[in-house]
């Protein structure tokens, strides 16, 4: 579950009361100044309710910025330990927005709120008035708090938007603008079988990647330039920084994917195609009859478990693509190698 953290700028916002929702992990830190020693009562009782979560510190002394450089360097602190996690700076003061621009392009999950009511997570009961990005913000925070358990069909995933999330509180366009936009952040794609699969960091992003290379057959593209192009506007919409771009590409390499050689891309998922051809062209009458034995049998006999099941699944579809297997009406695999 994706814990809050909630940074309070008390020189800058004094609420008169927080009060969080159950079934969600929150952090709470008040920044105080330096001669801001008292805190109102009700703001007090509200906290001390919601217990070990809640942390004080006041600055040392006064001067201009000092608590502001006090919550950078704790988001900072927080982020190394949870970066996964959602901060939140609750403060008027706009000086923050450059440090969240620069953070958010390291998809690094940072919102700065005028009031506490105005995060997302804790207004969404108030439906009409959260922007759209919001929205969009929300039904990200809540499918990835869902981490095995999400939506794997187009209809579930709207009604768990209607339903769970806003409490039928949009129509059916507005639910269907949000599913949009996760599309075109690269946040869900459709797999082969019309199954959503979700983009959350980098293992997942490189994974659609492969995915979506993998669909390409013989037209992947062959140098270096070409494939960030393909990846940023192709496939994720120029929705992505050049640093994630490069770091998709560098993780393909690591994960064998790819070889890079002098800026010239090769795939090493056509060998492994020619590998696991030649190897079933032997057993002629021993070949594997469904999908999960073939998975099975080209795990344990071909690639001696060296690779992970999604490459395995991706050299199979591949296959499909080439046309060297098929299925039959019962959905037993026919092969076509000779």
């Amino acid at each position: 579950m994706i814990t809050n953290y909630i940074f309070i700028d008390y020189e800058n916002v004094q609420p008169k009361s927080i009060e969080l929702p159950d079934g969600y992990d929150f952090k709470v830190i008040i920044f105080t100044g330096a001669k801001q020693n008292k805190i109102p009562i009700k703001l007090t009782s509200s906290l001390q309710k919601l217990g070990d979560i809640v942390e004080y510190i006041q600055i040392g002394r006064s001067s201009k910025n000092a608590l502001d450089f006090h919550i950078t360097f704790y988001i900072g602190r927080f982020y190394e330990k949870d970066p996964k996690g959602y901060f939140h700076i609750i403060s008027k003061d706009k000086g923050y927005d450059s440090l969240i621009e620069h953070l958010r392009e390291k998809s690094v999950l940072i919102k700065r709120s005028d009031k506490i009511e105005d995060i997302p997570i804790l207004n969404h009961s108030n439906n009409q008035h959260i922007s759209f990005e919001d929205r969009v913000d929300i039904v990200i925070e809540y499918l990835k708090k869902r981490a095995n358990a999400k939506p794997l069909k187009y209809k579930t995933l709207f009604n768990t938007i209607n339903a769970s999330i806003f409490h039928r509180k949009l129509n059916e366009e507005e639910i269907n603008r949000i599913i949009e936009n996760l599309k075109n952040r690269y946040f869900i794609v459709t797999d082969l079988n019309d199954k959503l699969r979700y983009s959350c960091d980098i293992d997942d992003r490189v994974e659609l990647v492969i995915n979506a290379l993998s669909k390409r057959g013989k037209s992947k593209p062959k140098k270096y330039e070409t494939l960030f192009k393909t990846i940023d506007k192709s496939i994720y919409n120029l929705s992505l920084s050049d640093d994630e771009v490069h770091q998709i590409i560098d993780r393909l390499s690591q994960k064998n994917f790819i070889k890079i050689d002098n800026g010239v891309i090769s795939y090493l998922i056509n060998e492994n195609i020619d590998l696991a051809v030649d190897f079933l062209k032997r057993r002629v009458n021993a070949r594997p009859s469904t999908y999960q034995a073939l998975l099975n049998t080209l795990n344990s006999s071909v690639f001696h478990r060296d690779l992970d099941e999604i490459e395995i699944e991706n050299i199979i579809d591949m296959m499909f693509d080439y046309r060297y297997i098929a299925t039959d009406n019962s959905g037993r695999i026919v092969y076509h190698l000779d």
